[in-house]
Order: C-alpha cells, then sequence, then structure tokens
C-alpha cells in the first residue's frame, strides 16, 4: 500500500515519487523545501505543505502564497481540468494539484479500507496493570492513573490507539524508541518504563506518577506574569533537563507547556518533562493521522518552522526555538504571534514573533535579546547548543535577580 504523485507538466515532467510512510513534505523556492523550485516564479518560498499518510491521506495546505494552490478532481481522458483555489484540502485518488507551472496527480495503490476509529477504550485491567482512574489527554492518547500488579506501585499508564493499522516494523520501530527513553535517568525526566503494544490494537507506556500540575495549566491561574525569580527557577530545571537529552541524543521535540511538570517538595518547586522524544515519533510513524489542519495546528506555536518544512533534518534546535517560546509564555503570558486571523501554520513559518518587551516592558532588554535569539526563524541564528543557552540565560537572570 502507498501513495504516488505522478508529475505530469512543470520541470520534473514525467517523473514519480511513491511514499510507503507518513511524511510531510513543502513544495517552494526555499531550497530547504522537499520540492525546490527555484526557477518559478508563480511559487512563494514556501508555498505550501503536503501531509501523506499512506495508503489514502493526502492534505495540502496553503501557506499563504502569493498566486495560490489549486486542485482538480480526478477527470476522464481528454476532459479539460477545472483547477479551483484553496486554502486546505484532502485530495482524492485521481485528483490533481497544481503549485505554479507543475501539475501533480495523486493516486493510491494497493489500498485496503479499514475503521480504525471504531475502537473503544473498554479496559479496566490486565495481567499487567489495574487502571484506577483517567488522569488526563495527550497528543498520542490518553492517561490513567494505574497500578503496576507486579511491583503494586501506582503508574502514570499512556494508552494511545493508532489512528492508522501498524506494520509490525512500525511497531517494533517506536517501542524502541519507548525503550531507549525508559533507560534515561535524570530528576527532571519523567521516568519511563519499557511499553508494549496489545493485540486488541492500542500501545502502553507505563511512566513514573507524578502529583502536580503542568506549566500550562499553572500559567492559566495567573493574572499577572510569572517574576524573573520564578522564572528563573523553572527555567534552569528545563534547561537542565533538555541538556541531559541532547547529550543522550535524544530531541524532545514536543517542548511546550502542556509537557512541563510543576511538582511541589519542601515548599520548592520541582520540574519534570514528559513526552520527550516520544510523542513525535508516534507523530513521525503516522499512528497520530493527520496533524496540519487548522484545527490541529492552532496551538502549536512552540513548533519551529524547519518542524513544517523541513521534517528530514531537524536538529537540537528545534527544542532550542520552543524553549524559547516556553519563556515567552512566562514572562508575558500571551502567545509569541499577533492574534489575528492568519492560520497558526502560515505564522510559523512566515510571521516574526512579537518583541517580547512590547508585551512585557519590565523585562531587561538584554534578557529580551536573548529569548527573541531563540525564536529566529532559522536554526543558524539560534543559540547552538541548550549549554550555550543555559549560560547566557542563566547569567542574565542571576544579574537581574539580584539587583
Amino acid at each position: 500500500m502507498k501513495l504516488i504523485l505522478k508529475v505530469i507538466s512543470g520541470p520534473l515532467k514525467g517523473e514519480t515519487f511513491s511514499f510507503k510512510e507518513y511524511k510531510k513534505i513543502s513544495i517552494g523556492r526555499s531550497a530547504k523545501c522537499y520540492f525546490s523550485f527555484p526557477d518559478d516564479p508563480k511559487i512563494s518560498r514556501v508555498h505550501c505543505l503536503i501531509e501523506l499518510l499512506p495508503p489514502s491521506n493526502v492534505f495540502v495546505k496553503d501557506m499563504g502564497s502569493r498566486n495560490g494552490t489549486y486542485y482538480a478532481p480526478s477527470a476522464v481522458e481528454n476532459e479539460k481540468l477545472s483547477f479551483k483555489k484553496f486554502d486546505e484540502k484532502n485530495l482524492a485518488s485521481g485528483d490533481f494539484l497544481r503549485v505554479g507551472k507543475t501539475i501533480v496527480r495523486v493516486y493510491f495503490k494497493g489500498v485496503k479500507e479499514a475503521d480504525f476509529n471504531s475502537k473503544k477504550e473498554t479496559f479496566s485491567s490486565w495481567d499487567k496493570f489495574k487502571i484506577l482512574g483517567k488522569i488526563g489527554e495527550g497528543n498520542i492518547g490518553t492517561v490513567h492513573l494505574a497500578e503496576d500488579q507486579s511491583s503494586q506501585k501506582q503508574v502514570a499508564l499512556k494508552i494511545a490507539y493508532p489512528r492508522v493499522a501498524p506494520r509490525e516494523e512500525q511497531i517494533k520501530s517506536f517501542l524502541q524508541k519507548v525503550k531507549l527513553c525508559s533507560e534515561l535517568n535524570h530528576p527532571n525526566l519523567v521516568k519511563y518504563q519499557n511499553g508494549g503494544y496489545c493485540k486488541e490494537g492500542y500501545f502502553y507506556i507505563p511512566m513514573e506518577y507524578i502529583e502536580g500540575e503542568s506549566l500550562n495549566s499553572y500559567l492559566k491561574k495567573q493574572s499577572s506574569p510569572l517574576s524573573l525569580t520564578e522564572s528563573k527557577n523553572i527555567i534552569e530545571q528545563i534547561l537542565g533537563g533538555l541538556e541531559y537529552l541532547h547529550y543522550n541524543r535524544v530531541i524532545h521535540r514536543d517542548l511546550k507547556s502542556a509537557n512541563v511538570l510543576l511538582v511541589k517538595k519542601n515548599n520548592k518547586i520541582c520540574v519534570k518533562l514528559t513526552d520527550f522524544g516520544v510523542a513525535k515519533k508516534y507523530e513521525n510513524e503516522g499512528f497520530s493521522g493527520l496533524t496540519l489542519s487548522a484545527d490541529s495546528m492552532k496551538e502549536m506555536d512552540y513548533l519551529s518552522p524547519e518542524e513544517l518544512s523541513d521534517t528530514e533534518n531537524v536538529t537540537e534546535q528545534v527544542d532550542i526555538y520552543s524553549i524559547g517560546v516556553l519563556i515567552y509564555n512566562m514572562l508575558t503570558l500571551k502567545g509569541i504571534y499577533k492574534e489575528n486571523n492568519k492560520s497558526m501554520s502560515l505564522k510559523i513559518i512566515a510571521e516574526e514573533p512579537v518583541p517580547i518587551r512590547e508585551r512585557n516592558a519590565a523585562i531587561p532588554e538584554r534578557l529580551g535579546q536573548i529569548i527573541m535569539k531563540c525564536l529566529q526563524k532559522e536554526p543558524k541564528g539560534r543559540p547552538q547548543s541548550v549549554k550555550v543557552l543555559k549560560d547566557y540565560l542563566l547569567d542574565e537572570l542571576d544579574e537581574v535577580v539580584l539587583l
């Protein structure tokens, strides 16, 4: 089962591209786009994004291009194509996509339809765990308080039902990532255990149970931005956990306030990062389904531009960007972009963040510059490692907090 993109006009006419795995690709003039057309004046720098989810999902999103993105429904032989402009659309097998001078036809090969959304969470217990209650929901499933039947200890048990049927190699690949993360041990990381896949069609990941609240929940309760003193404590611990991850060659890739847990211990706040490495692995295997729609993207301002346009070559820089967003949120209680009708994906690619001192003039100028440097569109413009960022930030915060 695979998706096929056949180019029928334009510079790549006659070429065919096949995809068996989930993939996000971009089309534009930029050399960083998956399909780059630098000599086509009708194509914008990042013109559109395509999300491919074999066997039968092709979602296309225009990125505010100057000349638009167009589609035409499947046509009989010799019938003239009638193209229509769109902002975002699911394409069917046989449909045509036009971007500038290039026209591509979409085919689904070997498709076997199945209803994977019909699976219900009907479990209450089984040999390994006893479910005690639901804690919450995340990007890749629900989280339950459970009792490990072998150790009699409480754990947070993440249950994830893939939206497509996983192949055996995908299951092994995902569980290998979980195993890798379970070997990590740091005071600012939630401890994972080995996960598994049940024949009923879901993954389970046992994790250290944390009695606390997310940074996202905590910030929503605040009437004013966090003080520099309080922020410094949280930032220092986030950076500590992140530095450890990067040292072990793990990129978080889902660093946001909902994945930062706060626990009070002896009148101090202890920070724990969760979902590191796992959430994006789940998504990149295609288990999350389509993710580029306006509804899916509306709260994704922590994503760096390269997460959308160059997903094959992301580096630790995506986490540097995301922590910049986190610090911005703590010190302003606002998002990094202006509130307008533009889609979040378009903002991420093309709109500059609002300077942080316009949101909160009390932030020292040098600190504001460091935070905004994290939010540069180009990865090379950001601090080049967590250690470098840590040195800059903590030196500056030490100075202003002591004043």
